[in-house]
């Protein structure tokens, strides 16, 4: 940041809210919150639509950072349910729930992201969100002790990934392992 500045590009060019992603994801609340500060203060509402990913971003940190915690996911299940793509923003909060440790509710969401694939303007969330939200649904009901479920989506990332880069193998030789195990169980 020190090397290319926000403050170089118009305001509405500014990547404020990918950052304040990024930061927020690292675990970084404090530069998340700046950089949404940042926007709000920088990009008149009537110059974007992102006003929904600002309001987005500053209810996982409140989750997060465990600021009335059921406020702030309940206003970001509504968000996310009525987003253009629901099913992306579901993955998205699937991931929220999962690092809350509330399971079922990463289960439900990630569930609602696979539930509906293929479709040509969501190839680029296909192949970036897909793959993880299948083996964690294997992990998640490997956790609950469904073995089915876990079979189901475990089988779905091997067969999504049997052909990918040699540096993802690891990852596809783990989860045939899992299933081996799974499947060798007695029932």
């Amino acid at each position: 940041m020190k090397r290319f500045p926000l403050r170089d590009g118009p305001p509405v060019d500014r990547p404020y809210l990918l950052l304040a992603d990024y930061f927020a994801t690292a675990g970084d609340y404090a530069a998340a919150r700046r950089m949404v500060k940042e926007f709000r203060d920088s990009v008149p509402a009537a110059q974007t639509d992102a006003a929904h990913w600002a309001e987005r971003i500053e209810s996982e940190l409140d989750a997060r950072e465990d600021r009335n915690r059921v406020k702030a996911l309940t206003r970001l299940s509504q968000l996310v349910d009525s987003a253009e793509c629901v099913e992306c923003a579901s993955a998205w909060l699937g991931r929220l729930y999962d690092d809350l440790g509330m399971s079922d509710s990463a289960l439900a969401r990630y569930e609602q992201r696979t539930a509906d694939v293929g479709s040509s303007d969501r190839i680029w969330d296909d192949a970036l969100i897909l793959p993880r939200a299948y083996k964690r649904l294997g992990e998640l009901y490997e956790a609950k002790g469904n073995r089915s479920g876990a079979l189901t989506y475990y089988s779905k990332f091997v067969e999504l990934w049997r052909n990918a880069d040699p540096d993802l193998q690891p990852a596809v030789r783990e989860v045939k392992q899992r299933m081996a195990q799974l499947a060798g169980e007695p029932r």
